[in-house]
């Protein structure tokens, strides 16, 4: 025959259960956000830097074809750069071993 005090344990069990469920759910919940926070935080931090590097490359990319074409030699005959690079291109090329190709 069960009594007032084994109903009344069995309820407080039931309810000590449901709190550490209900603790449970909050917590996982509460990670939840902190894991949204940090991936939302870090891609807008990694869009933000990158957008701006490449912002700031286009500009000096600009800046450099807006110098380059002040001068009186632009541009470039095409004996020039050959004469310039000719020598480079030449170590280059004897590099290559065309045995191992």
């Amino acid at each position: 025959m069960h009594t007032y005090s084994t109903y009344s344990a069995y309820i407080h069990t039931v309810h000590t259960y449901i709190h550490t469920v209900h603790t449970c759910i909050h917590t996982v919940h509460t990670y939840s956000t902190c894991i949204h926070t940090y991936i939302h935080t870090y891609i807008h931090t990694y869009i933000h830097t990158y957008s701006t590097y490449i912002h700031t490359y286009i500009q000096y990319i600009h800046t450099y074809i807006r110098e380059v074409s002040k001068q009186d030699n632009w541009p470039v005959e095409k004996s020039d750069l050959v004469n310039k690079h000719i020598k480079h291109f030449i170590q280059f090329a004897n590099a290559i071993d065309f045995e191992k190709l």
